[in-house]
């Protein structure tokens, strides 16, 4: 890993490698990953195996949503753009469940 990265990054990950042999299915890892924004990109880079005593504090940060196996960060985007009942809900468009009650009022 570059050390200029090292002061850049904002967030770690750490992940597993699977790879297929022979004899099964072999697991390798934890391998840890940051990242960091420049510009309107994220940059991804290796950390390594272990994640140094200068980005513990990183994991202090996280926290664990309701309903999701995963932590996040403060400041991630709700949903992210890749979904899209978030987004239409973030611009405005009414859910199912608004509709029904509108058409039950509508009716009643």
């Amino acid at each position: 890993m570059k050390k200029s990265a090292l002061g850049k990054i904002k967030r770690v990950y750490r992940y597993w490698v699977n790879y297929k042999t022979l004899d099964g299915v072999k697991r390798c890892g934890p391998y840890w990953r940051g990242s960091y924004t420049e510009g309107d990109k994220e940059v991804s880079v290796y950390i390594g195996k272990e994640l140094p005593d200068s980005l513990r504090y990183l994991l202090d940060g996280r926290y664990k949503r309701p309903g999701y196996k995963g932590y996040t960060w403060p400041g991630r985007k709700e949903g992210g753009d890749k979904n899209v009942k978030a987004r239409a809900k973030r611009e405005g468009s009414k859910s199912q469940a608004d509709r029904v009650k509108e058409r039950e009022a509508a009716a009643g």
